[in-house]
């Protein structure tokens, strides 16, 4: 077909539009020749690139062994399989798999991971570390290298592990106590609009109370 003048300069205009418009997305565009009339230039390069994303897909799903076309249900069942899998092969793990089918059962527990502005970005990966027990403590080092002293750099009475960080080492009582009574204040405050809340009672003898003479009472009683 021979076109016009006019109607060749404007097929060579759209070509232009249509060449810097690929260029411009990393992808091919197919040179217009005068003698060829495109309707819409922008219709048919969308529809090439829809086809080279749709041939990119299929080599994925060809690599993960699917099948194709997925549709959105089928994908969406294939993510929950994988992150299954993956948090399997987690907990098999000795020492990092200890609590994860624990936490896989605790939305409300994991809900901090995606709040990513409740901590300093570096509290935020130690939380982490502390959650997948990857934390450098010695007793993990001494597990990557055997000639690491696995003692407690504090106290020197146990193995330094992350339960005896958070829940026994005598250096670190004062902050699990206060730990304790800042949840119990936040606990009380919301419990205190609607309901009645009464505090535990505490009873200071010689300057101690009670808790704490019956905390050293029974360290003292405990075995070595």
């Amino acid at each position: 077909m021979t076109l016009s003048p006019s109607r060749s300069l404007a097929c060579r205009a759209e070509g232009a539009r249509v060449q810097e418009f690929a260029q411009a997305n990393s992808c091919s565009a197919k040179v217009i020749q005068t003698q060829e009339v495109v309707e819409d230039p922008v219709l048919w390069l969308a529809d090439t690139n829809s086809n080279a994303a749709d041939d990119r897909l299929k080599s994925y799903a060809d690599a993960l062994r699917l099948h194709w076309p997925l549709t959105t249900r089928e994908l969406d069942t294939y993510k929950y399989q994988l992150r299954l899998s993956y948090a399997q092969k987690w907990a098999e793990q000795k020492w990092q798999g200890q609590g994860v089918e624990e936490f896989a059962q605790d939305p409300v527990g994991n809900s901090w991971l995606q709040r990513y502005d409740l901590l300093p970005a570096s509290r935020y990966i130690d939380a982490i570390k502390l959650r997948t027990n990857t934390y450098p403590t010695r007793a993990l080092m001494k597990i990557i290298d055997g000639r690491v002293d696995s003692s407690c750099r504090k106290c020197q009475g146990s193995s330094e592990t992350l339960g005896h960080i958070l829940g026994r080492c005598r250096y670190t009582k004062d902050k699990r106590i206060s730990r304790h009574n800042e949840i119990k204040d936040l606990l009380k405050a919301r419990l205190a609009k609607n309901h009645q809340v009464m505090d535990e009672p505490q009873i200071t003898v010689r300057g101690q109370s009670g808790r704490e003479s019956r905390h050293r009472a029974t360290s003292a009683a405990a075995p070595e």
